[in-house]
């Protein structure tokens, strides 16, 4: 849920921050809550940038520095998001005003400004400046990526402040909950009020519906895309049937003529049939080949899952060698039943 504290009411740094710390403190003594935080913005709904340089470099102009996505979080945001901690440590209770500046950083961060990492040079206990104004801020730990823009977007560079230190002008209240977390609404609301009636409350949602969110415009193109290759496959299946079974019917003279010259039933089955497979297995060759060279285009629009999965082609084409098999085998069966001398006069 989103949060504003009221300017006229908490005007300064320290106030902010001590709001958001009783706000914590009240909510985790709530019955089914396990974790709660603060943090500027949510997964997947965007960032905040700030240009950064790392001290002790070549000091560049302040538009030709990184990008870096910018988090204000309280200690447990890392454990209410479940975001691991990769090196060093997370933010305690003395990353406050009084103490020396701290940031933690991501691994996209710490591969940007340290490309050998994970070797090399270890980016804990460097400092950085972040933005144009900053004191020199050291790194005190490196933890896992998340996705801050969105689902298809790749992680961006992005580095965590303590809220303590630099606490956001508003905020977003996350809590990780033993049961459904839509039944702590009204809960988790009087508490804030009992701190703040004046605060208002907005933007309340689960992370399945921040995600539904993220990737409802994704999700309606590849329902539609999947109807349409439903559709795509079933006409491809009536039409490689329409297909080999039309060239059997044509051959009904030539299987005639073989059969008076002696050719058994098995005999004009294989060939039928072998030469309908024949015809379907070099189309399934020609459209796999396709497929992995088109795959390509869908790469933009998946997560977490690659768009040359054998197991799909697999059962693709298994499907249409039985339907050529089909096509073939009844057609030809029918075909042998039928007089040679009877065929020979119809010809």
């Amino acid at each position: 849920m989103s949060l504003t504290p009221s300017p006229a009411r908490y005007d300064t740094d320290e106030k902010r921050a001590a709001f958001y710390d009783a706000l914590i403190e009240h909510i985790d003594e709530l019955p089914g809550v396990s974790h709660a935080a603060i943090s500027r913005t949510l997964p997947l709904t965007g960032y905040v940038g700030a240009p950064v340089q790392v001290i002790g470099r070549v000091e560049r102009k302040l538009n030709e520095r990184p990008i870096v996505a910018i988090q204000n979080i309280t200690p447990e945001y890392f454990e209410t998001m479940k975001i691991p901690l990769k090196r060093g440590r997370e933010f305690t209770s003395h990353d406050d005003a009084t103490g020396v500046p701290v940031v933690i950083i991501d691994e996209s961060t710490a591969r940007r400004f340290w490309p050998e990492y994970p070797g090399g040079p270890s980016p804990i206990g460097q400092h950085i400046h972040i933005g144009s104004h900053s004191p020199s801020t050291e790194i005190v730990g490196i933890v896992a990526d998340i996705r801050q823009a969105g689902l298809t977007e790749e992680p961006k560079p992005g580095l965590y402040l303590s809220s303590a230190q630099q606490p956001p002008e508003s905020a977003i209240l996350m809590i990780r909950t033993e049961t459904d977390p839509l039944a702590l609404v009204n809960t988790v609301r009087k508490q804030i009020l009992s701190l703040d009636y004046d605060q208002p409350v907005a933007k309340v949602a689960s992370m399945n519906e921040v995600m539904d969110a993220s990737e409802g415009p994704l999700r309606v193109m590849m329902i539609l895309l999947g109807i349409f290759a439903g559709a795509a496959t079933v006409i491809a299946v009536i039409g490689l049937y329409g297909v080999i079974s039309y060239s059997v019917v044509q051959r009904t003279k030539e299987i005639g003529i073989r059969r008076a010259l002696g050719a058994q039933r098995g005999n004009i089955l294989a060939l039928v049939v072998g030469h309908g497979l024949r015809l379907a297995l070099g189309g399934l060759l020609f459209g796999i080949c396709g497929a992995f060279a088109f795959a390509r285009l869908l790469q933009g629009l998946l997560f977490h899952i690659s768009p040359n999965d054998p197991l799909t082609y697999f059962a693709i084409a298994f499907l249409f060698l039985l339907v050529a098999l089909a096509a073939s085998y009844f057609p030809a069966q029918r075909a042998t039943r039928i007089d040679p001398l009877a065929t020979l006069r119809i010809g």
